[in-house]
């Protein structure tokens, strides 16, 4: 029979569903690899020969545990016309999207030579034999088909009755849920969208039955925030907007009563009001003031005629929790947010108000979740860590979900007496910042609340590029990996990865796979010896290169910030006794050793020289042939960002400003540059590339979920 593994896609294009790849005919060595899901995709299409496929029909490529949206296939059909393009520019589109119906791929005839590629070693390949029945062998073979029908028939009855003999003892077990299989616990969650409209979505709060939600709003195209009234069943929305006021953080009291937050003229109040009124425009009534200032801000209702409220009066001083009578706005500190980070920054409940989540970090990165019974602070019953940043949960009274480090949500159920009982995981294929309570399931936002873009502008010129053009996704820490390639930070899979960006051809490619989130800050690469070096919230993380410059074996886990590598050292920006200064980290023996002792940080190494700033004196230093830290360019302003381009320092100060110090001439002058270049992170040839920030409409999606 004839290898389908390659199939012909055009005149130019053989596609291997074994390999994963798109080839080029002509040129054997252009080769464009697939990821596994958009050769899923592209193999179902293919075997549907001309025929349409749902939505619901190309879903089932995905992994049944992993749930998807229409993002989601949007994005693996783009991916697809844009690697077979990169390859054949001239092929048309083959793969056709039919209106409110699906997609079809051309038809492709099985039977043409022109589009089965076949390969010479395939052991599948039979030539067919001719065979001559008598009388006696054609009743011979009869009865043995009659035979295998009735053994047929037999394991059948047999499967059958196995079957519904498992269901059976599955219904009327006396064994508790918690002791079944998490997965008998709960139906596939049902995905779809609440809301989808041009405005960024923040702090979800729905109505108990989960008939209304209410969220903070902002328009695109103003920094206005306003609240936001969604009714579920007719997915209608009315905006509520008081001129000069911000009005975020709104919460539910009862079934027709808010709580909302305030702010004006540098002054916050805690407002209660009816939703009936709030939707005629009229102003409700002050519970409280609040702090205008606080770096964090949560509110939820206590069950109890009073509120439960995280905040600090000071940007340095860590939130704590305290408890507002909602009837006189008395109020008193119920736990202590600690030393460092945010402090507690997030108060959940859950349905009844019998348990409180609070979330809390000293570091900003790290986020503590605990769970306290509502009358009870001094000891949590349940608690976990997670090493991202976490912006809400979940809380129900039995089961919590949270984000989790793999990009998915993950479920914990627990007991009375709050010991873990069951957990799972369950992945998402976009990008998402937390998730509430939504009936038994959760609500969360899809996608990030701004999208960050690469782009490569013109020096001197207003000409402009898009390396990357995706809605909702973060695209950033773009690194000169050669002059052919771009390395850059993405989060497009649901968790931050390393992409290569191949400024000839315009492809992108995955170099990493990390299974856990990172928060990733900067990279350095030393291609010569084949090792990477990230900065994380984990710290600094050095893996070894592949030969096709992958991401491999993670090497060494550095404390520390602002990698640089040279040849077997790492230079970092450290903190010893307090204080930071740089180091440099030997990888073939691991040892450590401190370069600076006046406050150097964030290094450069260029042309086998060290460069760095310094935390007590503005400018640029180095170190001389004797280890002497030496101002090198005087300055009179904090850098924001800078780097080195061929005899010259690119300095910005706080206002973008770029200033340009020449090494040969000793001259410090202000830049003529295009203003499109104003928040370049690097400058390559005539072109800077910059990270471009724009405002993201979010789309709310529910997640039903039944016992």
């Amino acid at each position: 029979m004839p290898n389908t593994d390659l199939i012909s896609l055009g005149k130019n294009i053989i596609f291997s569903a074994k390999k994963n790849t798109l080839t080029s005919k002509s040129d054997s060595s252009q080769v464009v690899p697939l990821e596994n899901l958009e050769a899923k995709v592209l193999l179902k299409l293919y075997q549907a020969q001309g025929e349409t496929l749902s939505k619901s029909d190309l879903f089932k490529c995905w992994p049944v545990e992993i749930t998807t949206s229409d993002n989601s296939l949007t994005r693996i059909i783009s991916n697809l016309r844009k690697k077979s393009k990169s390859i054949d520019p001239s092929i048309a589109p083959f793969i056709v999207n039919i209106s409110k119906k699906g997609y079809h791929l051309k038809k492709v005839d099985l039977t043409s030579e022109d589009n089965i590629v076949k390969d010479e070693h395939d052991p599948q390949e039979i030539a067919p034999q001719k065979i001559l029945l008598t009388p006696d062998k054609s009743a011979e073979l009869i009865n043995d088909k009659t035979l295998s029908m009735k053994v047929g028939l037999s394991i059948l009855f047999i499967t059958m009755t196995i079957v519904l003999g498992f269901i059976s003892v599955i219904l009327f077990s006396s064994k508790s849920i918690s002791e079944l299989d998490v997965r008998t616990q709960t139906t596939k969650p049902h995905y779809r969208i609440a809301y989808e409209a041009a405005t960024m979505k923040y702090e979800l709060s729905p109505s108990k039955n989960g008939d209304t939600i209410l969220f903070s709003a902002q328009e695109l195209n103003s920094p206005d925030w306003l609240i936001a009234v969604h009714t579920v069943a007719d997915s209608s929305t009315k905006y509520i907007k008081r001129q000069g006021v911000e009005l975020t953080s709104p919460i539910w009291l009862t079934r027709n009563t808010i709580a909302l937050k305030n702010i004006k003229d540098g002054q916050c109040w805690i407002e209660k009001i009816t939703l009936s009124a709030l939707l005629v425009g009229e102003i409700g009534e002050t519970i409280t003031t609040c702090s205008a200032h606080s770096a964090t801000f949560s509110m939820t209702y206590n069950g109890k005629d009073s509120l439960f409220i995280t905040e600090s009066y000071k940007e340095s001083i860590p939130a704590n929790l305290r408890l507002i009578n909602i009837s006189n706005g008395e109020q008193k500190t119920i736990k202590n947010g600690g030393k460092g980070g945010a402090g507690i920054y997030k108060v959940v409940t859950n349905r009844d108000n019998s348990l409180v989540a609070l979330l809390s970090n000293n570091d900003w990165f790290t986020t503590h979740i605990a769970i306290y019974k509502n009358n009870n602070f001094h000891q949590p019953i349940w608690y976990t860590r997670v090493e991202l940043p976490l912006y809400s949960v979940a809380l129900f009274t039995s089961k919590i979900k949270y984000r989790d480090t793999y990009g998915g949500i993950t479920t914990v159920y627990f007991d009375d007496d709050g010991k873990a009982t069951n957990s799972f995981q369950m992945p998402l294929m976009q990008s998402f910042k937390a998730v509430s309570r939504f009936n038994n399931g959760v609500i969360f936002n899809e996608g990030e609340f701004y999208s960050q873009n690469l782009f490569m502008h013109g020096l001197y010129s207003n000409i402009s590029t898009a390396i990357t053009d995706e809605k909702g996704i973060k695209n950033n820490i773009p690194y000169p990996f050669d002059h052919e390639h771009i390395w850059y930070a993405s989060n497009r899979t649901g968790i931050s990865q390393i992409w290569s960006y191949n400024q000839n051809t315009t492809q992108h490619k995955q170099v990493s796979d990390f299974k856990n989130s990172l928060s990733i800050k900067s990279m350095s690469i030393d291609k010569s010896n084949n090792i990477a070096a990230i900065a994380t919230q984990n710290g600094i993380l050095i893996f070894s290169l592949n030969e096709q410059y992958r991401f491999g074996q993670l090497l060494a886990q550095v404390e520390g910030t602002h990698p640089t590598l040279t040849t077997d050292t790492l230079i970092f920006t450290g903190k010893k006794a307090g204080n930071y200064n740089l180091f440099s980290y030997q990888l073939s023996s691991g040892d450590t050793r401190q370069i600076t002792t006046n406050g150097g940080y964030n290094p450069i190494i260029n042309a086998g020289k060290l460069f760095f700033e310094n935390y007590h004196k503005f400018g640029l230093w180095t170190l001389s042939e004797q280890g002497r830290e030496e101002l090198l360019i005087p300055l009179t302003f904090k850098l924001t960002k800078w780097f080195y381009f061929e005899d010259s320092f690119y300095l910005y100060n706080k206002n973008n400003q770029l200033y340009i110090y020449n090494t040969v001439s000793d001259e410090l002058i202000e830049s003529e540059m295009s203003m499109g270049c104003n928040r370049a992170i690097y400058i390559n040839n005539n072109y800077c590339i910059k990270v471009q920030n724009e405002k993201f409409a979010n789309q709310m999606v529910i997640l039903d979920e039944q016992l």
